[in-house]
C-alpha cells in the first residue's frame, strides 16, 4: 500500500564551500604581532653592533655618534634616515650638464663671426654662470643632507630643511601613532629598495612621512614594534 509520507532519509546536497585563493590563505595564516615579539625584536636591535654614519649615509640601524639637542639621557637612537642617495642622481646629472655647457657654447661661437665682447665682461658672465650652477647643486645637496628622520625607543623625529637657514622639526611619541604603512611604486623604487613610509598619528597631531626612505619594509616593522612595545609598557605601568 503506498504511503503518503516517505520515511526514507533523503541525501542532502553538498553545500558549496567558499573558494579561498592561496594569497588569502597565506594572509590568514600570518600571526598578529604580540608584545613579546615586539620587545624581542627591539632588544635584538639595541644589542646589535653600532653602525657608522658616513657623509652620504641614508640608512643606519643603531647608529654610532648620532645625537640631537632634545635627546634625553636614556634615549637611544635606533634609526637614522635620509632619502635614498639614488634620488640625488637627477640633480647631479643636471649639474654636470650645466658645467659642460659653456665649453660647448664657446666651441659653437668659434665657428660664427666674432661678437667682439670685452674680455672682462666674458669672464664675469662665465663666473656668474658657474656661481649659479654651483649654488643650484649646493642647495640640492643641503636639502638632501639636512632632511633627516630619527627613530628612538621613545619617539620619532622628522627634521625638514628647505635651505641652510630654514629648519622645521616635528616629533611624535609612539603612543600617539595610530597606523604605520609604506608604499613602493615604479621600477626604480623596487630595484633600489626605497619608498615612502607613512606614519598616521592622532587627529590633534600632524602625520609624518619619510620620503624615499631606504628599506621601507624594515622601517615600518621597527616603528610598529616600538609602538606595540611602548603601549604594552604603558599598560603594564598603569
Amino acid at each position: 500500500m503506498p504511503t503518503i509520507f516517505d520515511t526514507t532519509p533523503k541525501k542532502q546536497k553538498p553545500v558549496a564551500q567558499p573558494v579561498v585563493s592561496p594569497q588569502e590563505a597565506e594572509i590568514k595564516e600570518i600571526p598578529k604581532p604580540t608584545l613579546s615579539h615586539a620587545e624581542e625584536s627591539i632588544e635584538k636591535l639595541l644589542q646589535s653592533k653600532n653602525q657608522s654614519v658616513g657623509l652620504f649615509s641614508a640608512y643606519s640601524q643603531h647608529p654610532k655618534g648620532i645625537q640631537f639637542t632634545s635627546q634625553e639621557p636614556d634615549e637611544i637612537v635606533i634609526l637614522f634616515l635620509r632619502r635614498h642617495f639614488v634620488t640625488n642622481v637627477p640633480w647631479i646629472l643636471a649639474t654636470l650638464l650645466l658645467l659642460i655647457l659653456p665649453p660647448l657654447f664657446f666651441a659653437i661661437l668659434s665657428l660664427l663671426p666674432p661678437l667682439n665682447l670685452p674680455p672682462g665682461l666674458t669672464i664675469i658672465l662665465i663666473a656668474f654662470y658657474y656661481l649659479i650652477s654651483v649654488g643650484y647643486a649646493f642647495g640640492k645637496f643641503i636639502s638632501w643632507f639636512y632632511n633627516i628622520g630619527v627613530v628612538t625607543q621613545k619617539r620619532i623625529i622628522d627634521l625638514d630643511s628647505t635651505n641652510i637657514l630654514s629648519h622645521n622639526t616635528a616629533t611624535a611619541n609612539f603612543n600617539e601613532i595610530v597606523d604605520v604603512k609604506f608604499n613602493q611604486q615604479g621600477f626604480f623604487q623596487s630595484t633600489f629598495d626605497y619608498g615612502n613610509v607613512h606614519i598616521q598619528t592622532e587627529a590633534i597631531h600632524a602625520n609624518f612621512e619619510f620620503d624615499a626612505a631606504p628599506k621601507p619594509t624594515i622601517i615600518a616593522d621597527i616603528i610598529s614594534d616600538l609602538r606595540v612595545a611602548q603601549k604594552g609598557n604603558h599598560h603594564g605601568n598603569s
